[in-house]
């Protein structure tokens, strides 16, 4: 037996991917005067939020500011992401900052998340460990209308830049939240490209545009971002370039999102195919989807899988064959679950419900086809229909 329904699903896992692989583009900032405006409603009213993206910093000068959002022309940092090269990473919220924290890394990509409760404790993590955490002041954050800036520190709403400040070096794959993001939830999807209506998202800039004047918010916010000081291009725009940031994936279909067996007879086994396909748009490695299947392993043990996982190239499809063997089970309805993960960019995991249906066994049908109208004389090739009747 074999069934086909046809319904999108996909799933996200964290897998490593050579070094020569790049993922996408990226902005490059020079540490003069270049940066992006974004609309500042990405973090203006957030109370409870975690900011996280990926970055490449090279030591020059006092600083490194990441995001930059201001409340008024008073210099004061409402929010702001400083990477100081003596203090190490300083968050400042509502107008505070610590007076020192951790180091980080230099002239590599590292991943950073940030998130702050509305009671004012914040947490950082790097590469998805805790490094630092503490306490500022709370309340939801108030940034001007043009006062969001990616890669400068405002001492005044939207300029006054301090060259001593300044990112030298690149930014990718950035997202922002409006929930406290776990350790775990980091972890899940610091890795992978994601999709651009999850839960909780407020903004996701994925930085792959590789040309123009806007840097788009993916989410149906639509706070998107604009290169440089102008509508044009000018000496205030970042460049972009190809990104080694360690984020990939695929786009997952696969054929059902359930699978069911049924009925089965005793001693009898039965088969399902589904099938698995990589429609990702962009054709190169870095957009390979690469998977894995778990069983539950609940017993009794009645089902085999034919594939554990797998990788599987852009536009290419894979068949994975589920066998359920229904022995000498009793006859009624068992269920399962099967995991289905994978570095996909559309969804982050799948359940699998599967279900088998144990009936009796067969036997043989032995007899003769007569026609009463012609004395019972036996029909040639007679063609004989069973339908079967069962109650569980």
């Amino acid at each position: 037996m074999k069934i086909a329904v046809s319904i999108f699903v996909a799933m996200f896992l964290l897998l490593a991917l050579p070094d020569s692989l790049h993922a996408g583009y990226a902005l490059e900032f020079d540490g003069n005067n270049d940066y992006v405006s974004l609309d500042h409603e990405a973090i203006n009213g957030l109370s409870n939020c975690t900011v996280e993206y990926w970055v490449y910093i090279i030591r020059e000068d006092a600083a490194a500011s990441i995001i930059s959002g201001a409340i008024n022309d008073a210099g004061n940092n409402e929010y702001l992401h400083f990477f100081a090269f003596i203090e190490g990473f300083r968050p400042h919220l509502k107008g505070q900052a610590p007076a020192e924290g951790p180091e980080f890394p230099l002239e590599e990509w590292f991943h950073v998340a940030l998130t702050r409760n509305n009671n004012g404790q914040w947490t950082v993590y790097f590469n998805g460990e805790e490094v630092d955490n503490g306490n500022l002041p709370d309340g939801a954050f108030s940034i001007a209308n043009n006062g969001l800036v990616l890669g400068q520190d405002q001492d005044v709403v939207g300029g006054n830049f301090d060259p001593n400040q300044a990112l030298r070096g690149s930014l990718d794959e950035m997202r922002i939240w409006n929930f406290i993001r776990s350790e775990e939830e980091i972890n899940a999807t610091m890795n992978c490209l994601i999709s651009n209506n999850m839960e909780g998202l407020v903004a996701y800039y994925r930085f792959d545009e590789a040309e123009g004047q806007v840097l788009h918010d993916l989410t149906d916010n639509g706070y998107n971002g604009r290169l440089g000081s102008g509508g044009g291009e000018d000496n205030a725009d970042p460049r972009w370039v190809e990104s080694d940031a360690a984020v990939y994936g695929g786009v997952a279909d696969l054929s059902a999102d359930f699978i069911a067996f049924g009925p089965v007879p005793q001693g009898r086994s039965s088969e399902v195919e589904l099938i698995i396909a990589n429609i990702a748009e962009v054709d190169d490695e870095w957009h390979a989807l690469e998977f894995t299947i778990t069983d539950s392993d609940d017993e009794p043990d009645w089902l085999e899988i034919d594939c554990e996982g797998g990788e599987i190239a852009v536009g290419d499809e894979l068949v994975v064959t589920f066998t359920a063997s229904a022995g000498e089970l009793e006859l009624g309805e068992y269920e399962r679950t099967v995991s289905f993960e994978a570095n996909a960019s559309n969804i982050q995991r799948l359940d699998i419900p599967v279900t088998m249906i144990v009936v009796e066994g067969v036997g043989h049908l032995f007899g003769t086809v007569t026609d009463p109208a012609e004395d019972d004389r036996p029909i040639a090739n007679a063609l004989v229909q069973v339908v079967a009747d069962f109650e569980m």
